[in-house]
């Protein structure tokens, strides 16, 4: 072989050698990048199921609520409608 045949392929050689080692770099990166968008997707997973959960948790509070107020109005239209009985055999 001569000299430019040899050099050439100790420049090929570098280049490759180069690339084998941005190409490790570039899949190490890569596979921190992947492994940090399931850690978030993970928390955004769990965030998601807390506030499903709070609403839930709202949604029946609110439906309890709804269900208190309505028994209260009852009981004072009772009493209101008692009271009046009341006073008209009072008044009788």
């Amino acid at each position: 072989m001569d000299s430019s045949a040899q050099i050439l392929v100790i420049v090929l050689s570098v280049f490759l050698a180069i690339f084998l080692l941005l190409g490790i770099v570039f899949l190490v990166i890569l596979l921190r990048v992947v492994r940090q968008i399931r850690h978030v997707t993970q928390i955004a997973e769990q965030t998601a199921e807390q506030f499903s959960n709070v609403s839930g948790a709202v949604g029946r509070a609110g439906m309890t609520t709804f269900v208190a107020r309505r028994l209260w109005r009852m009981l004072q239209k009772r009493r209101a409608r008692h009271g009046k009985d009341r006073d008209n055999e009072q008044a009788d």
